[in-house]
C-alpha cells in the first residue's frame, strides 16, 4: 500500500469515528473498509508522528493493535518540526510517515501551504464517517476551503511543567506568579515565533493577561531555544 499523508492519515481518522460510537464496519461500504485493513495488515505497520504525551503514545499503540491486529510506531516530536520533516521528505519522494495528528496552525503553514496534501472527503469510507451527524460539531475544517485540513479530535497540549526539586505547587498558583523575580532565568518556553504549542499559548495569555504582562514575561525567559530545539 502506497504510503501517503491523506490515506493512511484518513485510516486514522475512520478508526477514531467508528471506535467513539462503537460501530463495526460490516454496513454499506464495508467491503472497501476491510479492502483497506487488510491492505494494511499486510504492509505491517503505521508509523504515527504524535505531539510529546506519554499517555497519548500508550493508547494509541495499545488500542490499535488490539483493535486492528496493526503495528503502530510512534515518534514524538514538536508539530512544525515533524510537519517539515515530511514536508521534506514529501518532496525528496520519500513516504516514511503514515500520519501526523498536530496542531493545526502547523500543518496548515507547513503542509497546506507547500500544497502536498490532497482532499479528504474522496477518502472517507464508511457511511457513519461520511455522515456528519455522527460526529461531534459535525464536519469540522481548517482550511477555508473545508477540503484539505479535518478536525477530528479535541486534544488539550500538555504545556506546563515544573521541577518538584525546585518548585512547589502553592508558589505557581496564577499566571501573576510567573512574573516573580525569583524565577527570571529559570523559566523555558517553546518559541512562539514558529507554529505549535508556543503560538497557542503565547495568543491565549495575550488575550488574558495583555501585552504588557507578555512583554515583562519574556524578559524572565531562560533558553526558550533550546526548549524548543527539544
Amino acid at each position: 500500500m502506497e504510503r501517503t499523508f491523506l490515506s493512511v492519515g484518513l485510516f486514522w481518522v475512520l478508526i477514531f469515528a467508528t471506535a467513539a460510537y462503537g460501530q463495526q464496519s460490516k454496513a454499506a461500504g464495508s467491503a472497501e473498509w476491510d479492502k483497506l485493513v487488510e491492505a494494511a495488515k499486510k504492509e505491517g505497520k503505521v508509523t504515527v508522528s504524535i505531539p510529546a504525551s506519554a499517555e497519548m503514545r500508550k493508547q494509541l499503540e495499545e488500542q490499535f493493535i488490539k483493535r486492528y491486529g496493526i503495528e503502530v510506531e510512534t515518534i514524538t516530536a514538536r508539530g512544525s518540526s515533524a510537519v517539515r520533516r515530511m514536508a521534506d521528505e514529501f518532496k525528496a519522494g520519500v513516504r516514511y510517515f503514515d500520519l501526523h495528528i498536530g496542531g493545526s496552525s502547523s500543518i496548515t503553514s507547513g503542509m497546506l501551504d507547500e500544497g502536498i496534501l490532497d482532499p479528504i472527503e474522496p477518502w472517507l469510507v464508511l457511511p457513519e464517517v461520511k455522515d456528519p451527524k455522527q460526529w461531534w460539531g459535525g464536519h469540522l475544517w481548517v482550511d477555508n476551503a473545508k477540503r484539505f485540513v479535518y478536525v477530528f479530535q479535541a486534544y488539550l497540549s500538555e504545556v506546563i511543567w515544573y521541577n518538584t526539586d525546585l518548585v512547589k505547587p502553592n508558589e505557581i498558583r496564577s499566571y501573576d506568579n510567573f512574573l516573580n523575580p525569583k524565577w527570571k532565568g529559570k523559566i523555558g518556553y517553546l518559541d512562539p515565533r514558529t507554529p505549535g504549542a508556543g503560538d497557542s499559548t503565547w495568543a491565549f495569555m495575550w488575550q488574558v493577561k495583555g501585552e504588557d504582562y507578555l512583554k515583562n514575561w519574556w524578559r524572565r525567559i531562560y533558553i526558550s531555544a533550546v526548549i524548543n530545539a527539544c
